[in-house]
Order: structure tokens, then sequence, then C-alpha cells
């Protein structure tokens, strides 16, 4: 399998290089797609790291790049490429040498993680919303708890919740650094002092899924 293909637009890209002082650079860029054989492309985070680090990446020089396939299991990528240089179409874009070999490392052997993520919960049939804390986060679902909302009269029950449609969305100031939303169904409903949930993803966003877990899976394992 050519893991190189199954890596998603989107995932973080780790590159570091040695300058002429023999000082090791590192940089944090964004990966966008590829054009088979021949280059993968990458965009940096912001206008700020454009301007400041793209004298550094200039065409020829090595570059050492680590990132992640995240599939079921979160597979860590480790490849050698020189820069092709930064092609300024509407944003400045870094193209790199399709690698010729890649060196894939799985670091997880179980498909689900522990997190502490806050994201707003929202049932479009019922008109509610809350803030709740992602608690398990894996490929197919989440796992998730929240406080009813004391200024509602009647918040919905277990039975009521358990089947219905629902939107989990992130905004760019929790750990994942970026605003998107994932739709899903409750799978399982339990309400005591908190609401708990289990979320079952649909299959619609597979690629948003496989970006958020690629992310999670690299923070945690602090690439």
């Amino acid at each position: 399998m050519n893991l190189i293909k199954e890596l998603q637009p989107g995932t973080i890209v780790n590159i570091s290089l040695y300058d002429k002082v023999h000082n090791r650079l590192k940089f944090k860029m964004i990966y966008v797609g590829l054009i088979e054989n021949e280059y993968l492309i990458l965009k940096f985070q912001n206008i700020t790291s454009a301007a400041n680090d793209s004298h550094d990446l200039k065409a020829g020089v090595q570059l050492s790049i680590q990132t992640v396939v995240a599939q079921e299991y979160l597979t860590a990528l480790n490849f050698q490429v020189s820069s092709l240089g930064i092609s300024k179409l509407r944003e400045p874009l870094l193209l790199v040498e399709y690698p010729k070999m890649v060196k894939g490392q799985r670091l997880r052997t179980t498909p689900r993680i522990s997190v502490e993520l806050m994201a707003n919960i929202t049932y479009p049939k019922l008109d509610r919303q809350y803030l709740a804390l992602i608690s398990d986060f894996s490929m197919t679902g989440l796992k998730c708890e929240y406080l009813l909302n004391e200024e509602v009269l009647e918040n919905p029950t277990s039975e009521e919740l358990t089947g219905q449609e629902v939107n989990v969305e992130f905004v760019a100031n929790d750990d994942l650094d970026m605003d998107f939303s994932i739709s899903g169904v409750v799978k399982n409903a339990r309400q005591r002092e908190k609401v708990q949930l289990g979320v079952e993803f649909t299959e619609e966003d597979s690629g948003v899924v496989k970006s958020a877990f690629a992310i999670l899976l690299m923070r945690e394992y602090g690439l």
C-alpha cells in the first residue's frame, strides 16, 4: 500500500532541515495534496509563517518530513525529500519531491483515544444546543457529556435523544485549532446529573473525521 496516497488534506506535516551552520530548523505545515510521482503540495499555517519561513525552504534544500496516516489505526510516516521551492498561486505553497521511500510505523494498536475537547452539540430537529466535553474520539464516533440547560423548561429525555441527528461543532480556540463540524446520530444516551452520549458519525463526513483524528493523535504523540 502506498501510504502517501492515504494522507488526508488538512493533516499537519512536521518538517525539519539543517541550515548552513548545522542548526536544526523545524516547521509545521498543512498537507494539501499531491501530483502522483511528481510532488507533494504543502501550505503554510498562516501569513506570518509564509513570510518568515519561505527563505529557508528554497529549492534544493533537503527536508525530513514526519506526518501521520489516520486509518483505523495511527501510522507515523517518515521520509526524506528535496524542496522544489515556493509556488505562489493564490497563496504561497511549498512543493516537495514525491518520496521514493517512506517508512511507516504503527503508533497505536487501538482505534480510539481519550481526549478532553469542548464542542457545541446541536440537535437540529429539537432546536437545542449544549456545550459538551468530548471524552472519547474514534474514526466512527465519539462520547461526550454536558449539563442540562436550567433555562429550558423541558430538556429532551434520554429516550427522545436516542436516534436524533446531531451536529458536533469545534471552534478554532480548541485543541484542534480549526473550525469544523461533524454530523452524526445519537446511538445511546444516559441522563442523570449530566447527559452522556454515544454518537456515531455519518459516512459523508469521513474526510473531516480522518483529519481531526490525525491531528489528535499527532498531539498525543508529540508529533
